[in-house]
């Protein structure tokens, strides 16, 4: 008796550990770039609203990405076949507490609504990505495009510290060539220089992440956690390959490499406006 619970305990800790590694196959790369994609949008956000006073700002550029930031959440709930109770894109209220909201409904006892929590949590950064990248595609030339185009994550970019560092590298040279093709004469006095600049600024924006979404993203997250448990442990115990956490992980390399692109040009946004804030300070 004492040795089959013995086995079942053995069982449910392998499972558990093998559990953890499939998830961070799956999302582990993905999720840690999304974290620091909020944390350069809320100091993006901080540093506007301090350089411009809050009313200036949201007149100027928060409109924009609260909107952004409002849609993000409800292309995510669809997604995941929440109900969508109200939605408000930019209604900022006089206590200054909310500036947009989505209220939505689901049903607790199905998995797969549960579990969209998270990604409903982190569709602002999915959209404040995905503007980046379009606005880098559609307003850039060609020639300073490219080098964002040409950038890629292999599925062992973060398996190891050499894939890590290698990635960084890679990163490093896109951005500055990148840079060296926008930053020229020609294009300070073009349109297109402003308005990429002007969409780079509501795309960061819009993916800073409030208090409840990251409560709601960690319900969902746990919940993830939670099939994915299930899921190693069937495989474990019907002696059934679970590899395929390995290979879907593989196809965010598209995704991961947006982000980080993406990550890079707001964190360098970041870093020149909270320049700009010590300086005025």
């Amino acid at each position: 008796m004492t040795e089959g619970i013995l086995n079942i305990i053995a069982f449910l800790l392998s499972a558990a550990f093998r559990a953890i590694a499939n998830m961070g196959s799956l999302l582990g790369p993905f999720l840690l770039l999304a974290l620091f994609m909020h944390l350069a949008a809320s100091s993006l956000q901080k540093s506007l609203v301090a350089l411009l006073g809050r009313r200036a700002y949201l007149a100027l550029l928060g409109w924009l990405s609260v909107s952004l930031h409002e849609i993000g959440h409800a292309v995510m709930c669809l997604v995941f076949f929440h109900r969508i109770k109200e939605i408000r894109l930019f209604d900022p209220d006089p206590a200054g507490k909310r500036l947009g909201f989505v209220t939505h409904s689901y049903n607790p006892k199905n998995p797969f609504q549960a579990a969209g929590n998270l990604f409903i949590a982190l569709g602002p950064v999915f959209i404040g990505t995905a503007l980046i990248y379009l606005a880098a595609y559609f307003v850039l030339p060609k020639t300073a495009f490219s080098h964002l185009a040409g950038f890629a994550i292999g599925p062992d970019a973060f398996r190891t510290a050499a894939g890590a560092f290698g990635l960084a590298g890679d990163g490093a040279k896109a951005l500055a060539g990148f840079l060296g093709a926008f930053l020229t004469v020609d294009n300070l006095a073009s349109w297109r220089f402003w308005a990429f600049l002007y969409l780079v600024l509501a795309g960061g924006g819009a993916a800073s992440l409030s208090l409840a979404d990251i409560q709601n993203g960690l319900a969902g997250l746990l919940m993830l956690a939670l099939l994915i448990f299930l899921a190693t442990a069937f495989c474990m115990a019907w002696g059934l390959p679970d590899s395929f956490f390995a290979q879907a992980g593989k196809s965010l390399g598209t995704a991961c490499a947006l982000l980080f692109l993406a990550l890079c040009l707001n964190a360098l946004a970041a870093l020149v406006l909270l320049g700009l804030r010590i300086i005025w300070r």
